[in-house]
């Protein structure tokens, strides 16, 4: 298992992911053969660069110029695109779902229907190849999983095909909305669109980085050469699970995590329901509630949530500062965990994507993501369960190893 983790320092857009991948060692020519498979004349570049003193690589798209290469593409033509296309289908998966999850943005910013959107700068040459080129090089990596640190968002206004517009661009912060987010006090964009569109489709955002042995670093540059050093980080390796019994037969690694809890008598739903939301946006592993039985016969409730070692003060600083107790209580365990991926599936109703856990070449559990059904089956008006049934048996047909095409 492979996986790639974007330290997004100084942002985020698509020719930054597709440099930082390519200095971590997606090849060149393997990324432009399957652009080429698009029939759209367009190739990737790269060159060089030197960013805050630091050396970089700078990724460009090569392709025809003109007024031409700004069509205003709606989300049915890119899928007509890939579709035709004779990329992998591993490819083709991922490069849909970033546009069908930039669509949802889009139709809720404009309050229009998904499949009205008009994508615009989005829909231009340039954004299909570095969203397609950044699934490419993914796919080219051997990449199981992806991960993002919090995403600096910057300032000010830029100029778009909708006219000047603040920092960060409606769409973004639609993209980025239930993430960790901070300002770094810069007065121009540093997240686009795009690079919000492809992180937060295919990558899960923590707050630490994931345990991994690192094999390759890649720089990608941005267009910018500013005071803080314009570039993104990606780091790839192979994740590391503490702990793990070697050759004891056992179906999964282990590792220490550190339970928390408190009880409380006088906190609302809301309160409670924000607690726990902040928790997990903060790097929680998981933070759940349930009914406790308090001194005096009041009824209460419990708190909990799970933390790596290292992230216990930060997260009970948040509890007592979220909740009105005065105690945590904390206690070390250690647990059995399987090596996780997330897959993409192709059903009748759109891409879905897949939560896969297993051990080595085995797959032991295969779980549809749910916001992905729901907003299928709402866009579409059906059940969510019939979604979810598509997406099971579309995961049922496919290899039992992990795709890694």
């Amino acid at each position: 298992m492979r996986v790639a983790y974007f330290d997004c320092w100084a942002g985020a857009s698509g020719d930054m992911i597709l440099g930082a991948l390519m200095g971590a060692g997606a090849a060149l020519d393997r990324v432009n053969h399957g652009l080429g498979l698009l029939g759209l004349g367009v190739s990737i570049s790269v060159a060089p660069v030197r960013r805050g003193g630091f050396a970089a690589v700078k990724a460009s798209v090569d392709g025809p110029a003109g007024p031409g290469d700004h069509p205003h593409r709606g989300l049915s033509e890119i899928r007509r695109l890939l579709a035709d296309s004779g990329l992998p289908d591993s490819v083709k998966a991922r490069a849909v779902s970033v546009f069908e999850r930039l669509a949802q943005a889009e139709a809720k910013v404009h309050g229009t229907g998904v499949e009205t959107v008009h994508f615009h700068e989005v829909g231009a040459i340039d954004a299909i190849a570095d969203v397609v080129g950044s699934c490419l090089c993914m796919a080219d990596l051997g990449l199981d999983a992806v991960y993002f640190s919090p995403v600096p968002v910057g300032g000010g206004s830029v100029r778009s095909s909708h006219g000047t517009l603040p920092v960060p661009a409606p769409a973004t912060l639609e993209l980025l909305a239930g993430l960790a987010v901070w300002d770094p006090g810069e007065q121009h964009e540093l997240v686009t669109p795009t690079g919000a569109a492809i992180l937060t489709t295919l990558g899960t955002q923590c707050a630490r980085w994931p345990s991994m042995r690192v094999e390759s670093i890649g720089l990608g540059a941005g267009s910018r050469d500013t005071a803080r050093p314009n570039i993104l980080r990606a780091i790839v390796g192979a994740p590391i699970s503490s702990g793990a019994e070697a050759g004891s037969g056992l179906a999964a690694g282990r590792d220490t995590v550190v339970v928390c809890e408190t009880n409380v008598d006088d906190a609302t739903g809301q309160v409670i329901a924000q607690a726990v939301d902040r928790l997990l946006t903060a790097g929680a592993l998981d933070a759940w509630w349930s009914p406790a039985g308090m001194k005096k016969g009041r009824p209460g409730t419990k708190i909990s949530f799970l933390s790596r070692p290292g992230d216990v003060c930060a997260l009970v600083d948040l509890a007592f500062n979220e909740l009105p107790t005065l105690g945590i209580r904390t206690h070390e365990v250690q647990r059995f965990v399987l090596d996780r991926a997330m897959e993409t599936v192709e059903t009748a109703y759109g891409p879905v994507r897949m939560k896969v856990g297993g051990s080595g070449k085995r797959v032991l559990t295969a779980t549809p993501e749910f916001e992905d059904c729901r907003a299928l089956a709402e866009a579409r008006g059906i059940p969510v369960r019939t979604v979810i049934r598509a997406a099971e048996i579309a995961r049922g047909a496919l290899p039992v190893e992990p795709d890694k095409a």
